[in-house]
C-alpha cells in the first residue's frame, strides 16, 4: 500500500504543469532554506555544541516548525526563455531569478528556539539573516496566438 501511494505521489508531481525550486543561504552557510514546489519548505540551521575542552562543534539541524518572513528583497538577476515548436500553441518556459533577501525566522507563537543556533537573537526567539537566493522555474507557456499560427496547407481539390 505504501508503494502504491508513493507511486501516485511521484506520478502526480511529474505531471505538474509548473515546477519551482528555490535555495537560499547566508554567506556563512549556517542558515539554509530550500523550497521545492510552491509549498514544501525546509529550513536548516547550524547548532553550536560545546565540547568538554571549551571548544565548539557544529551540526546542521532541521527547524521543522520554522516560520519564515521576508523583510526585504532586491532582485539581482532575472533570466527567462521559452522553447516553442513550429505550429504549436504551447511550449515550455524556463526562469531563473537571483535575489538578495533579508529573512526573519521564528517559531510559532513567539516561542524560543531550544537549541544554541548560530546567529540566534539574545532572547533566542528569532534569526534575522541576509541571504542570497536562487529560484528556478519551469512552466507551460503560450507560444503563438491563433492568428500568428501557420495556416494549414491547402488540400488537393480545393
Amino acid at each position: 500500500m505504501k508503494a502504491f501511494i508513493l507511486g501516485i505521489l511521484l506520478v502526480s508531481s511529474a505531471a505538474s504543469a509548473s515546477q519551482s525550486q528555490e535555495f537560499c543561504s547566508n554567506a556563512e552557510g549556517t542558515i539554509e532554506i530550500a523550497t521545492r514546489g510552491f509549498t514544501m519548505k525546509t529550513v536548516t540551521a547550524t547548532q553550536r555544541i560545546p565540547g568538554q575542552d571549551g571548544s565548539f562543534k557544529t551540526r546542521e539541524v532541521l527547524l521543522t516548525d520554522a516560520i519564515v518572513s521576508i523583510l526585504a528583497a532586491k532582485p539581482i538577476e532575472n533570466d527567462y526563455r521559452k522553447e516553442c515548436f513550429p505550429g504549436q500553441m504551447e511550449g515550455i518556459g524556463y526562469g531563473r531569478n537571483v535575489q538578495y533577501k533579508k529573512i526573519k525566522i521564528q517559531r510559532p507563537e513567539g516561542a524560543a528556539f531550544v537549541r544554541d543556533i548560530i546567529g540566534l537573537s539574545p532572547d533566542k526567539k528569532t534569526l534575522e539573516v541576509n541571504m542570497l537566493c536562487e529560484e528556478k522555474l519551469k512552466a507551460e507557456t503560450l507560444c503563438e496566438t491563433p492568428s500568428d499560427a501557420p495556416a494549414p496547407a491547402p488540400t488537393e481539390g480545393n
